[in-house]
């Protein structure tokens, strides 16, 4: 055969599909079908979906439709759900002859979804997801007249992204993030047809403190109708910063990743994850093949290992779950095993973890029947023996009902340890539980802070700090926002009652406390101890946005054990009432001290106020007042003024107390009073304070004649290092005022003999 028919019917060829696209363009209404589009979106999801500008039809290089912006509404019409800036849809030549439009290809530039979940649990695209009635015949008759209708098919479709954005709003649970800079190729979309995916992006929550670029490939099969999917040579990688660890590097890959929820079915095999971060966390998880299904079980050990090195922190966690077996309608997991070594500072311990669980045989129903751990704990911080803690658990999980139970008994250095938990809810996940405990010592794990390094580091350090030229210490954190709200997502009520608890030399007994978290919450409702040979109780509530507030009722307390065990300060002796209400804001310590707003009374009997002996300041007046000097010294604890009774009332603003109204009562070994007012500088550790002491009876010698007058003592400086100065020049002055002809009576006062 001669080249030149040949190239004659290929040229016939070419030329008859370029007639025959060229005639389909001329005939192709797009504005019609432009319509038609929106109408069949409005008929079958109730949403608005609008086009800016006319679609263009192409022909070379390949036949495609083309639009410009376009955007879906929300439910109802109402919002913007999805936009795109631009759209183009890939169609096959064949079909067009025969006026059938088959998409092979859909490619979306700068893509948006904004998803969300409302506090009453619903999203903004459940109607999306709902079935939907099986669409009219694509083929049917005119409508409108003119040419006849093009007929659509979908015919095994790929997708792809272009800078994409996802974001997911959940305000029931308080929960945001966004994908973004989305690069996504689908090489087909098909049900039950082989194909493959690549995928990148940046994944960022903001209270989850996730930042991290993932990257992910796979091969896979879809079944559309089923949801099932199996994903093979699965390799997925993320690199960022999460949940407070630093430039993490995780890796998953997988062989393959069944799930196939029509058959209660789950298969696995060669899954492998590892784990590091810069601030030396690592991890790694191996499953080489697990499959589950109603009527079997099979697999091999999962073997799991986290380590931890930091300076001053290092430990090593590693768990073994054996194959799971079949037996009796029921797949058990067992020799479930965990392996811990632990060097935190001077702690070191090492401990074994040993259990099983089974599911039965409808894979909705968990049980961990009897599991136990013993664990020894040995260092220079601990006993010479160490300590021990032993538990022993059971536990079950029912998921049609949504119900999970543990119940929890053991001893810590045989103290018994006691703990009922279950769940009500896991949508969100609801907690109740009652936990019971013996004696804690934390000081003897070296766990609670020094009772000396707590005076040495008080709140008189930073000012000492400042003067010295230093940088004062951070302060110390009671929480994250994050953590708060992580801890406070979750619904939980429940009871603890701890028999004795000794922290930092104190030893609290009979705790008893119900607590409640939700709402990006923690709250102790009510709360109770016996403490300093007296009663304590209270309320408190921590909050994510960092508003908190205590209430205190100290009844009948020894208010020095309390201030040497609370505070580190030796300032007085005897018993009484405390009541304190406050609220303030922030973090740390430190700025909850400078925040604090409220109120608080102290009524003392039989005590003792130390560093000041006022009888004895004012038998120094007699040899002062002539030269109008003043008598100034460091407060010291070997001299003290034994009182009656102590009343006070403070007020609260941004950290400083404020008192008007003291009244100490002291009959022997002089009938004195002492009022005052002056400011209590909760942050800065300090007191500025303006006493008034008077005697009130008759006193001893050349006293007697000081009856009724108000004796200026004034106290200052820092909790540490407090002084008090009697200043006789202002004294004499202001006895003299009122009279300054007929003399000073101060003066004769201390100058006549009796």
């Amino acid at each position: 055969m001669r080249p030149r028919p040949a190239l004659i019917a290929v040229f016939a060829a070419f030329a008859l599909v370029a007639l025959a696209g060229l005639l389909f363009i001329a005939s192709f209404d797009v504005e019609r079908y432009k319509t038609q589009l929106i109408d069949a979106v409005a008929a079958r999801t109730g949403r608005s979906l609008s086009i800016d500008g006319t679609p263009s039809l192409t022909l070379l290089p390949r036949p495609g439709l083309s639009i410009g912006r376009a955007q879906l509404s929300g439910p109802g019409g109402s919002g913007e759900f999805a936009s795109v800036e631009a759209a183009h849809v890939r169609l096959a030549i064949w079909p067009l002859l025969a006026r059938r439009l088959v998409i092979e290809r859909v490619v979306l530039d700068h893509l948006q979804i904004d998803a969300q979940r409302g506090h009453d649990g619903h999203t903004n695209f459940d109607d999306l997801l709902a079935p939907q009635a099986a669409p009219a015949a694509a083929n049917g008759g005119e409508t409108g007249g003119g040419a006849s209708p093009l007929s659509m098919a979908v015919a095994t479709a790929g997708i792809e992204l272009h800078d994409a954005t996802l974001r997911w709003h959940d305000a029931s649970e308080g929960v945001q993030w966004q994908l973004s800079g989305i690069e996504l190729d689908i090489d087909r979309l098909a049900s039950k047809q082989p194909g493959s995916l690549r995928l990148s992006g940046k994944l960022a929550g903001g209270e989850q403190a996730i930042d991290l670029d993932i990257e992910a490939v796979s091969h896979y099969t879809v079944d559309l109708a089923s949801a099932a999917i199996r994903l093979s040579q699965l390799d997925v990688r993320a690199r960022g910063n999460a949940l407070a660890t630093q430039s993490l590097d995780a890796r998953l890959k997988a062989a393959m990743f069944v799930v196939d929820p029509p058959g209660r079915r789950f298969e696995l095999s060669g899954v492998a994850l590892q784990l590091r971060s810069a601030d030396g966390i690592s991890a790694s998880f191996d499953a080489p093949a697990l499959g589950l299904a109603p009527d079997a079980a099979r697999g091999q050990p999962i073997k799991a290992r986290l380590t931890i090195d930091r300076p001053g922190q290092r430990s090593d966690t590693r768990l073994t779950i054996a194959a799971p077996r079949f037996d009796a309608g029921r797949i058990v997991f067992a020799d479930i095993a965990a392996d811990i070594d632990l060097n935190h500072d001077a702690m070191r311990g090492k401990g074994r973890i040993v259990g099983s669980m089974s599911l039965d045989s409808s894979l909705q129903r968990v049980q961990w029947p009897r599991w136990s751990g013993n664990f020894e704990l040995t260092g220079p911080a601990l006993p010479a023996n160490g300590t021990r803690l032993s538990l022993q658990a059971d536990a079950l999980i029912d998921r049609t009902r949504q119900m999970g139970e543990l119940s929890l008994q053991g001893s810590l250095d045989d103290a018994p340890l006691q703990l009922r938990a279950h769940t009500s809810r896991w949508a969100p996940l609801a907690i109740r539980y009652d936990l019971h405990a013996g004696r804690f010592d934390l000081d003897r794990y070296g766990i609670s802070r020094d009772p000396a390094a707590a005076r040495g580091s008080g709140a008189a350090q930073p000012a000492a700090t400042a003067q010295a030229g230093g940088t004062p210490a951070p302060a110390a954190p009671i929480g994250s926002a994050a953590a708060i709200r992580w801890i406070g997502g979750i619904e939980t009520q429940g009871t603890l009652h701890i028999e004795t608890l000794k922290t930092a030399g104190i030893e609290i007994g009979d705790f008893t406390a119900n607590v409640r978290t939700g709402g990006a919450r923690i709250e102790l409702p009510e709360f109770g101890a016996a403490l300093y040979r007296g009663r304590l109780a209270g309320n408190a509530v921590i909050t994510a946005q960092g508003r908190h507030g205590l209430q205190l009722r100290l009844a009948d307390v020894d208010a020095g054990d309390a201030l040497r065990g609370l505070a580190g300060r030796d300032l007085l002796e005897g018993r009484g009432d405390f009541e304190l209400h406050v609220n303030g804001t922030g973090f740390s310590v430190d700025a909850i001290r400078r925040s604090l707003d409220g109120h608080a009374r102290l009524a003392l009997r039989e005590g003792t106020l130390k560093g000041l002996d006022v009888p004895q300041s004012l038998r120094k007046l007699r040899t002062l007042v002539g030269s109008r000097a003043v008598l100034q010294q460091p407060a010291e604890t070997t001299q003290h003024t034994d009182f009656t009774s102590l009343k006070a009332s403070f007020e609260l603003r941004d950290g400083i107390a404020h008192n008007h109204d003291l009244d100490v009562r002291s009959p022997l070994p002089l009938p004195l009073r002492i009022g005052g007012a002056g400011r209590i500088d909760l942050a800065q550790g300090s007191l500025d304070y303006l006493a008034q002491a008077s005697l009130t009876g008759l006193g001893s010698g050349e006293l007697t004649r000081l009856r009724g007058l108000a004796i200026p003592i004034h106290l200052s400086g820092a909790f540490d290092a407090l002084s008090y100065r009697i200043d006789t020049g202002a004294m004499i002055a202001s006895v003299l005022k009122p009279e300054p002809q007929s003399g000073s009576r101060l003066r004769k006062a201390l100058r006549s003999r009796p």
